[in-house]
């Protein structure tokens, strides 16, 4: 018993010493082929890295590219290509509409136009990791034995990349480098599913129609 308790302990001080850092940097698919200086911060859809151009002004309307799986996707034990692609049509979908919504979408490039590049680079199943107001040590212990008695519960983590650039230059002027918490699955052998990430995907699209609003306006 003491010998599992001491186990534990040190298992608690490890996910104490690591926790606080466990959001690390940006992972970076590729996708957004010049990554800047980001200035990373917390919001409504988890953690978001983001840059905005001091020129990203004077634009009348957007064009919106169909969202992709970038690169391309790998069914795994937690979810399938299928499921990939539900998620991906259905935050295609959300995102067109909210940002139609809010600002008028282009039909092609042209002056005064932006392009939004959007990619999900990864939907994943991770080892959950305590908030910091959750340290404390009877969670910490629960935690911890539940790790290591195999049954530690499951994210579900959604990575996303999106750049808006001139439609007709190129010209990179914003870039948000995203990673978001879906439902917890009820099991480690769980599937994920599209309703785990449709929270997280409803959030990222009111953001993005807010960011092109605060841009554009109508």
């Amino acid at each position: 018993m003491n010998r599992y308790v001491n186990g534990c302990c040190a298992l608690v001080l490890l996910i104490a010493a690591t926790a606080t850092n466990a959001q690390g940097q940006p992972r970076y698919s590729g996708f957004i082929r010049s990554v800047p200086a980001l200035d990373g911060q917390q919001d409504d859809t988890g953690t978001v890295s983001r840059y905005a151009s001091p020129k990203l002004s004077g634009y009348k309307a957007v064009l919106i590219d169909p969202v992709v799986l970038y690169p391309e996707p790998k069914a795994n034990e937690h979810i399938g290509t299928q499921t990939l692609i539900q998620i991906r049509d259905y935050f295609n979908k959300t995102l067109r509409a909210k940002v139609g919504a809010s600002v008028k979408v282009a039909d092609a490039a042209g002056p005064g136009v932006l392009r939004l590049r959007v990619a999900l680079t990864a939907v994943k199943a991770e080892k959950s990791v305590l908030k910091s107001y959750q340290m404390i040590p009877s969670a910490l212990l629960l935690f911890a034995a539940k790790d290591a008695s195999g049954t530690s519960t499951q994210d579900v983590v959604i990575y996303g990349e999106a750049e808006v650039v001139d439609s007709v230059s190129g010209e990179q002027l914003a870039v948000a480098i995203r990673k978001g918490v879906g439902t917890q699955l009820a099991d480690p052998k769980s599937k994920i599913k599209l309703e785990h990430v449709t929270p997280f995907l409803d959030n990222v699209s009111t953001s993005a129609a807010a960011f092109m609003a605060s841009k554009l306006g109508r």
